[in-house]
């Protein structure tokens, strides 16, 4: 960035004054409202966890299990909470502390690709959008980022040299034998700590075993056998636990793997069964259009999403499948040069994205967080390679300077959208619907006994916000529902405004009476009529 006069920002200290920047800027997006969603699991288990009741929904009168969400990032937020005491502005914190971190292991990984431009690329990917969005809300996707980026860098850095230096020294060694010894610790401890990192990323979040994925396939490719063997073994044994825990000590438990999860032709309807061949072949097919013409356009330029709801136009569309058209451009041109960690890794993980049931249709796509900086990578590359080819008609500037230009624009358009987000977020947070709810759960805690159990679309954030104890909606019918209540105990059902209630309050109302409602909305709390 010499050229630019800013010879003070240049060079590897100008990185901490970034990650500074950013985590100051992004505070203004952190606040003590309760999120919604995925973030209620981790926070229960969190909460769980920092009683001593081991990794469960203690929201449900049962304490079941929780088997969805590894537990890493649950296990995180109850360090924090025993340290410092609970509260959602500390959670958002931890997972905007993780992020901050990443911000400096993606300079780290960039830095030997790109030189004097790689500030501003970092600066680009850490000032997106989607970055800022879920690095300042209670979910795992920004402690991901960090141990998953921890482990490619580890890998980057070691493996070329330390690695092939211990296999050739291994081979050397006729005798050396056993597993003791400083020798034996010296020449394995790259591999087991490799090993260590991949199944962290694992239990932060399922989604990690295509990391685990992608080193098989590269220390294939090298043929690096001893190394492959070593991480696998550990690998698997590390993640045994959790999988026996699951399959075999709580087998009798319903629920639904994420090795399960993936064959459901609707990951929101279990009901509806597992896909077939011809269902896979059209879901790849609509996740493909998905991903390519939308998602990862908006992901790079996020006014395209705003510009979607005002511009019915398919210029739209050509525009969106021309950034992806660069991505995919940068990335096969980094494969035909050298196929490495990074590339075979971003490739497995956008499979799997495009094999998912679902999707995220939201203004950003948080399953792009964790490849963000890779999929600004080889659209980057994209460009460069194309200004390359262009030099001439883009003189007096320099292929290198115009890509300055270029991300600059992207900065700011990045900013942009970003002030808007952190001016709108205290309006989203308290839309009607949701300020419903939130009225409804203040009436329970102030009114309701906290030792009566209440039934509710839900669940946990109604536990989360009174502490009672909860049951999710799981029925369908009138005698499902009376199945649930002999199960259960519960007194109350508390229903929302979301997700659409259709005719069931037509038989809730036939043993419940209503105790709490808003007029003018669907937030309905109601209590079982006492037997006459």
């Amino acid at each position: 960035m010499k050229s630019f006069g800013l010879e003070i920002f240049s060079g590897r200290k100008a990185i901490f004054l970034l990650m500074a920047a950013v985590f100051v800027f992004s505070l203004l997006a952190v606040n003590n409202s309760l999120d919604t969603g995925d973030a209620w699991s981790y926070l229960v288990g969190a909460k769980a966890i920092a009683l001593g009741q081991g990794y469960t929904d203690i929201s449900n009168p049962f304490s079941p299990p929780l088997f969805h969400y590894p537990p890493a990032f649950s296990a995180v937020l109850a360090g924090a909470f025993l340290l410092f005491g609970e509260s959602y502005f500390l959670a958002k914190l931890v997972s905007l502390i993780f992020a901050t971190l990443s911000i400096g292991l993606i300079y780290f990984l960039l830095e030997e690709r790109f030189g004097k431009n790689t500030l501003l690329i970092t600066a680009a990917i850490s000032l997106n959008l989607l970055f800022l969005w879920y690095s300042t809300m209670i979910l795992s996707e920004a402690m991901f980022l960090f141990v998953s980026l921890s482990a490619i860098l580890f890998f980057e850095k070691n493996y070329s040299v330390k690695i092939k230096e211990s296999e050739k020294n291994i081979n050397k060694n006729k005798k050396l034998k056993g597993i003791g010894g400083i020798k034996w610790i010296d020449e394995f401890k790259f591999p087991v700590i490799f090993a260590i990192l991949l199944a962290f990323t694992f239990f932060t979040r399922s989604i990690g075993i295509t990391l685990a994925i992608a080193a098989i396939i590269f220390l294939a490719m090298k043929k690096s056998w001893k190394f492959l063997g070593i991480v696998a073994v550990i690998f698997i044994l590390l993640l045994t636990p959790w999988f026996y825990r699951n399959e075999i000590v709580y087998a009798s438990v319903e629920k639904l793997s994420p090795l399960k999860t993936f064959f459901l032709i609707d990951t929101g309807y279990p009901e509806l069964g597992t896909i077939t061949a011809v269902d896979f072949i059209f879901r790849l097919g609509g996740n493909a259009y998905f991903y390519f013409f939308s998602s990862i356009p908006e992901t790079l330029f996020s006014p395209l999403d705003a510009a979607g709801w005002f511009i019915q136009n398919p210029l739209l569309e050509i525009f969106g499948i021309a950034i992806s058209l660069i991505f995919l451009y940068g990335l096969f041109s980094a494969l035909r040069k050298k196929i490495g960690l990074i590339e075979i890794y971003t490739i497995v993980y956008l499979l799997m994205m495009l094999s998912w049931g679902y999707h995220d249709p939201g203004a950003v796509d948080r399953f792009l967080y964790p490849v963000l900086p890779f999929i600004f990578l080889y659209f980057v590359q994209g460009i460069s390679i194309l200004l390359e080819n262009f030099k001439k008609q883009i003189k007096p500037l320099t292929p290198e300077k115009a890509l300055a230009y270029f991300l600059i624009l992207i900065i700011a358009v990045s900013l942009a959208s970003d002030v808007y987000y952190i001016g709108s977020l205290e309006e989203r947070q308290n839309k009607t619907e949701w300020g419903n709810f939130l009225t409804a759960a203040d009436y329970i805690d102030k009114n309701i006994p906290q030792d009566a159990v209440i039934i509710a679309n839900f669940d946990k954030a109604v536990y989360l916000l009174t502490g009672n104890k909860t049951y999710g909606m799981n029925f369908s019918s009138e005698e499902e529902l009376g199945q649930l209540l002999d199960k259960c105990g519960a007194k109350y059902i508390l229903l929302t405004d979301f997700p659409e209630p259709e005719d069931a309050v037509l038989f809730w109302e036939f043993r419940y009476e209503k105790v709490f409602e808003i007029q003018g909305s669907e937030t309905i709390l109601f209590k079982l009529k006492e037997a006459n």
